[in-house]
């Protein structure tokens, strides 16, 4: 900021985050800041190596970018001038924490002493004032005859079929909802800039952070029922007036979550028919809320539906909407109009501010007075003015849209207590100019020398004032956890801060606490709370004038309580919606000697999460989201707290977040699936822990708690497993692909006992992001077809028309994966599927039998940026392994949705060969499918005989004892008796010792059948020594021989990892095998094939490693 009244030249001036290093970012040549002007540079690590040909950096909307970020935990910060040693301002040691969406730095307690509305006299002066002169502009002048209105004065129309909208722009405004745009001190007032595009549509992809307003009149053609259609990306808000004044709008549809760019849908989109009078101008407002990532906005009409309006039928909105008419007092009469703005400033205050600024709208030009001291001009003759003087010019009338700012500095000095008037001699182009207007507006300003933390963003204008710092957190003596002691004994809770004067609140009900809800405790004088029960804590420290604390939250869980949860628990309502509540745990389950001297110990077998929230924002009929489950998007988002907590007291963690629910026909059910989102609006931006173990990511935007909807009990009946979704995602792994990771918890909501959830990824963008790497921005991802997040489909579709103009020639078939025919890269094609993810995924689904698949439950996610082709991800698997999908389950023939290419790829021999490449990898030689057919049988001391058994089994054993507690909770949501454990271990032993001992061979014959595995020709087998030996470690100068399993054909085979076949030709490169041994005296990477008949088989390969295989290497 310049507080001064000369403009400041940053030439050779600098920014740094290090006290070592001055001149760590140079601002650009030629860069100024205006009196009273406001620079915005952004802090983001716009590196000159990342941006060579842009730097430094500057943005689509103009701003500039720093080479370094700044640490939200706090560090050094300074402005350096232009000798390189001279810091003109700086936070040292560091600036403090940052906190989210609030902002810090030093205040300007800015103050308005005229707004737009203020009351103003005016007068159209007559040859008869000539001799006033300026006397009219002193503060005594008596204007009591003079008529009086509201700002702004004025009259006309502002070009009518021009053939633009006006666009006006927001920057740096987070969020994706409509209010936060509207809600903003820059609003409407002080737009980041603006323009006039052609047809009722914003740019695509324009930017992040942002809110739009498209505004201005449209003139229908023809009297009739028009239908209105907005499209946005994110949130938007369509209003039309019945008239031409603004005052006079009513909202007609809004996009609530996001669309594509002209994705004209018929919900809340679409308006309902509208009665218009042709010729009639009437005015139209677009108002659209940009988050992050892709970004639209547009308005069609059913006169031309698709389109965008076009500008033959708009014009732009100028914010000239007079609110005093002086049409009939100046129009033919006077082209120059007299007015006077009263103000009062407090004794004490003159000489208080710093700052003086005029900011004001004008057609076609003014002279500006305080207290009978000039002050200013645009557009006027010179001085001294006569009573009937006209602008030089006829102002643009666009240019009268956006406020002109005015540094007054140098007269603050005219200031006085008491009366103040500012004096404008308003201008019109001549008399008989149909459009005219003024609107002023004054504010003053002083600035703070002490830092303060901002509640409200104010980006380019002054910083109102904030808060002078954070209450530091409340401590807890005893952080969340399970009780264990006797049932008679409690835990003493002491709370305590450490910031002076600062109160503390606390709830027990799951609200957050505030300055004005909770209980108060005193830690000096208050006893220890005594926490005999199972309770929710939630603590915030509060100071005046300060920011809060951050809310503690704490749950104390007492197995005593949880088993005898009550039907009703206090606090809690009779109905969601219009569906009867369920809290209890069956006594049929409790109480049952099977189960009753367990029960406490099972709902301690696996970790406990504890979700917490106010009651309302979950069961309030008309904006609860589990009494409303089938809202979807940010506006069915409530706040909440999410704590994992171990019952051996190992470190979880506890993190604010937003919640949904989520899914599909589940939501319909008493036990829902939820999404955790982490939003730096609740805390921090992302939660960092291992929650899914050592081989996942450590940090998330988002956790989906999985209610198990078709496998378990609310739907899936006796067969329920509550793994089958984890089973298959895990198979997916398995097979060396990146697939949701999961786990199982209890959940407890609010304290009370909620069932087995399992907690997993969500396979969006910043999951692939994650796995594969770049950045998730550059990441497209769809679930079940529909793009998530900011995500979008062109690479999709471009996919699917290659796909269907045939994949059965070698060319089309490399065209798809980005390369020439011979299978060398072609940097000019796209490549657009992964296929070895593909088929592992094919395979995945073809051995579980999953049913309800490929029409939905199902993500894919592709770098557009940095293409690699798309990946599949299993998701929502439950339709499998025996529940709706029988033993002989055979879904080779899909070929619709994921499936489309698949259907196609299966007439191309190089796809299906690889396939079979893949089968014979997973279903024999030990691979995660293998079933050994000597010993098909599960037996849990031999598992490497049936591996896919020895998974399911391991996820069984997981959650066997938790699903005691499970059966207690939901076990008779359908009725009484409820299901048991009994239940769920009969059906687990069905899979292990029924479907698993025949499901690979029973697939495998699929695949023959399907032509995806050869059927007569099976692939070589490999000995060492003279025994069946499929890699790892051997002695060096063991000998390796092979077995062709056929009755004829012949083995080729490598040594140095290369396939024994060549691509796309078919012909040998390998070794003929002519039963010979074949001594190893180093690591080998051995492939080998059967050709029989001109039928190649599968591929057979192994590593035989004379050191010990790296898999196999411990510390």
């Amino acid at each position: 900021h310049n507080p001064t009244d000369s403009t400041v030249n940053l030439d050779g001036w600098y920014l740094t985050d290090n006290k070592n290093d001055l001149t760590k970012w140079q601002f650009p040549s030629g860069l100024k800041v205006e009196p009273g002007k406001f620079l915005i540079i952004f802090a983001s690590q716009k590196t000159f190596e990342e941006y060579p040909h842009n730097y430094p950096y500057r943005d689509s909307a103009g701003y500039y970018h720093t080479n370094f970020n700044l640490d939200q935990d706090g560090e050094y910060l300074a402005l350096v001038t232009d000798d390189s040693n001279n810091v003109a301002h700086e936070y040292n040691p560091t600036f403090p924490v940052q906190l989210a969406d609030i902002s810090y730095g030093l205040a300007q307690d800015a103050r308005t002493l005229i707004s737009t509305g203020a009351t103003a006299s005016y007068y159209v002066p007559t040859s008869g004032d000539a001799g006033l002169g300026t006397g009219w502009t002193e503060v005594d002048f008596d204007d009591s005859t003079w008529d009086t209105g509201p700002t702004s004065i004025g009259f006309g129309d502002v070009g009518g079929g021009k053939g633009t909208i006006l666009r006006e722009y927001w920057t740096g405004i987070p969020g994706q909802s409509v209010s936060e745009l509207t809600g903003n001190s820059n609003y409407p007032d002080n737009p980041s800039g603006s323009s006039e595009p052609t047809l009722f549509e914003a740019p695509v992809n324009w930017s992040n952070e942002y809110g739009t307003r498209m505004s201005g009149f449209l003139y229908p053609p023809v009297t009739g029922d028009y239908i209105f259609w907005i499209s946005s990306d994110d949130a938007s808000e369509l209003w039309l007036s019945s008239d031409d004044n603004p005052a006079n709008k009513a909202l007609i549809a809004f996009e609530s979550n996001w669309s594509q760019s002209r994705e004209w849908q018929t919900g809340t989109e679409q308006s309902a028919p509208i009665e218009l009078v042709g010729g009639q101008k009437y005015y139209i407002e677009a108002l659209h809320k940009e988050g992050t990532g892709g970004d639209n906005l547009a308005v069609t009409w059913n006169l031309n539906y698709g389109q965008p309006i076009e500008g033959q039928y708009l014009s732009p909105w100028t914010g000239s909407w007079v609110a005093t008419d002086v049409r009939e007092d100046m129009l033919g009469v006077n082209a120059s109009l007299w007015t006077r703005l009263e103000f009062v400033i407090e004794e004490g205050d003159v000489g208080a501010f710093d700052s003086l600024t005029l900011r004001i709208k004008y057609e076609d030009g003014f002279v500006a007075y305080l207290n009978g001291r000039y002050l200013t001009e645009r557009n006027a003759p010179g001085l001294p003015l006569p009573w009937n003087s006209t602008a030089l010019n006829d102002r643009p009338i666009e240019d009268s849209s956006v406020f002109e700012e005015i540094n007054l500095n140098a007269f603050l000095d005219s200031l006085q207590s008491g009366k103040n008037v500012l004096a404008i001699h308003a201008l019109n182009d001549n008399k008989d100019s149909e459009d005219f207007m003024v609107l002023p507006e004054l504010i003053a300003a002083r600035n703070r020398i002490v830092p303060e933390y901002f509640t409200t963003a104010t980006p380019g204008t002054f910083n109102i004032p904030g808060a002078m710092g954070v209450v530091s957190d409340v401590w807890v003596s005893t952080e969340g956890t399970f009780y264990t002691g006797p049932p008679d004994w409690h835990i003493d809770l002491t709370l305590s801060n450490g910031t002076d004067g600062a109160e503390i609140r606390y709830t027990l009900d799951g609200s957050r606490p505030t300055i004005t809800h909770g209980y108060i405790y005193n830690p000096l004088t208050d006893p220890p709370l005594e926490i005999d029960q199972t309770t929710v804590l939630r603590a915030v420290a509060v100071k005046p004038g300060w920011l809060d604390s951050r809310v503690e939250t704490h749950t104390y869980i007492f197995p005593d309580d949880v088993i005898h949860q009550p039907d009703y628990p206090s606090g809690f309502p009779m109905t969601w919606g219009g569906t009867g509540a369920d809290y209890a745990m069956d006594p049929c389950i409790v109480n049952n000697p099977l189960y009753a001297g367990t029960l406490k110990n099972d709902l301690k077998a696996i970790p406990t999460m504890s979700l917490v929230m106010d009651l309302n924002d979950l069961f309030d009929p008309a904006t609860g989201i589990y009494s409303n489950p089938y809202g979807e998007g940010v506006a069915w988002e409530r706040t909440g707290s999410v704590e994992l907590i171990y019952p051996d007291g190992s470190e979880g963690f506890r993190h604010d977040c937003g919640v949904r629910i989520y899914g599909g026909v589940g939501r319909r059910e008493k036990k829902k699936t939820l999404r955790l989102l982490f939003k730096s609006i609740y805390g921090p931006p992302k939660l960092r822990y291992p929650l899914f173990g050592e081989n996942a990511v450590k940090e998330f935007d988002t956790i989906i708690l999985r209610a198990n909807f078709n496998d378990g009990y609310v739907w899936g009946g006796a067969d329920s497993q509550y793994i089958r979704d984890e089973y298959v995602r895990q198979l997916q792994l398995a097979l060396g692909h990146p697939s949701a990771h999961g786990t199982f918890v209890h959940l407890y909501i609010n304290g009370l006992y909620w069932g087995l959830y399992n907690p997993t990824e969500r396979p969006q963008a910043s999951f692939a992001a994650n796995y594969f790497g770049g950045k998730k921005e550059d990441w497209d991802a769809l679930n079940s077809g529909r793009p998530t997040g900011e995500s979008t489909t062109d690479t999709w579709y471009d996919m699917l028309d290659l796909v269907r103009q045939g994949l059965s020639t070698n060319e089309a078939y490399q065209r798809l994966q980005g390369n020439n025919p011979d299978g060398t890269p072609n940097p000019a094609y796209v490549d657009y599927l992964d296929i070895e993810n593909y088929i592992d995924y094919m395979i995945v689904n073809f051995f579980t039998g999953n049913r309800d698949w490929p029409g939905h439950n199902w993500y894919a996610a592709m770098n557009r940026v940095d293409p690699s082709g798309w990946k599949s991800f299993s998701w929502d698997a439950e339709w499998v392994v025996g529940m709706r999908s029988g033993l002989y389950e055979n879904r080779t023939g899909v070929n619709n949705s994921l499936c489309e290419p698949y259907g196609y790829l299966r007439g191309n021999a190089e796809f299906c060969l690889l396939f079979a490449d893949h089968a014979h990898r997973a279903f024999l030689n030990g691979g995660h499918l293998y079933v050994d057919p000597d010993n098909p049988d599960w037996d849990k001391n031999h598992p490497e005989r049936n591996r896919p058994a020895a998974l399911y089994s391991q996820l069984a054993d997981s959650i066997e004892r938790a699903m005691v507690a499970e059966t207690a909770r939901w076990g008779d949501v359908h009725g009484s008796p409820p299901y048991t454990l009994t239940h769920w271990q009969n059906a687990r032993d069905w899979v292990l010792q029924s479907y698993m001992p025949e499901r690979s061979d029973i697939v495998l014959d699929q695949l023959r059948n399907a032509d995806l595995y050869p059927f007569n020709t099976d692939a070589p087998i490999f000995n060492i020594n003279d025994q069946y030996r499929h890699g790892g470690s051997i002695m060096a100068g063991a000998d390796l021989s092979m077995d062709n399993p056929n009755s004829s054909g012949n083995i080729y085979y490598t040594l140095d990892g290369t396939d024994p076949r060549q691509p796309v030709s078919g012909n040998v490169i390998g070794i003929k095998y002519n039963n010979n041994l074949i001594a190893l005296n180093k690591t080998t990477h051995v492939k080998a094939r059967v050709l029989d008949g001109g039928i190649w088989s599968a591929l057979n390969e192994a590593t035989f490693a004379i050191d010990p295989v790296v898999e196999n290497l411990r510390i």
